[in-house]
């Protein structure tokens, strides 16, 4: 693990290599977390949040974006990083009602997490997996996410292994 974070420091340092279009090939032993499903959950926190993001904290999306709608986006807000990830675990065979969506205020607008287990918190604005307690400050609001678009598997998020982590 201490080469992966020392690999990810150096990429984080270089801001080209934010532009490359394929996560780094890092072993699921390699990330953090004491289980499997921490460090699946690590994995895809970082490779999903190598996605452009909007400039300026502007709005990209107007709604939680389907499959398709990601693969056309040419960046992404919050929404579409709480989708690309919650696509990217049902891919990896966790089941979507394990997920949840967290909205909370922030400095004149709102914010969106994903949350998994009502335990883990993926959040684009951090690197790593947080407890969602972490985010009590914040009084979230948690919902299902969006059933119709997470009903369909029409196409994976590229990248990313089928195995099963539960």
């Amino acid at each position: 693990m201490k080469h992966l974070m020392t690999g990810l420091t150096i990429v984080a340092a270089l801001s080209g290599c934010a532009a490359f279009h394929q996560p780094a090939q890092f072993a699921l032993e390699d990330y953090p977390g004491d289980t499997p499903l921490e460090r699946k959950l690590a994995q895809v926190n970082l490779d999903q949040n190598r996605a452009r993001a909007c400039g300026n904290g502007a709005l990209c999306q107007q709604w939680m974006p389907s499959r398709k709608e990601l693969a056309a986006a040419s960046s992404f807000d919050c929404k579409a990083y709480v989708m690309s990830k919650a696509y990217a675990l049902q891919d990896a065979g966790i089941d979507a009602s394990r997920m949840r969506v967290a909205q909370f205020g922030v400095t004149g607008g709102s914010h969106v997490v994903l949350v998994v287990d009502d335990r883990y918190v993926l959040d684009n604005l951090d690197s790593s997996v947080r407890q969602v307690r972490e985010y009590a400050r914040f009084d979230p609001v948690l919902a299902s996410l969006p059933w119709i678009l997470m009903a369909r598997r029409a196409a994976p998020v590229p990248t990313l292994s089928q195995a099963n982590y539960d």
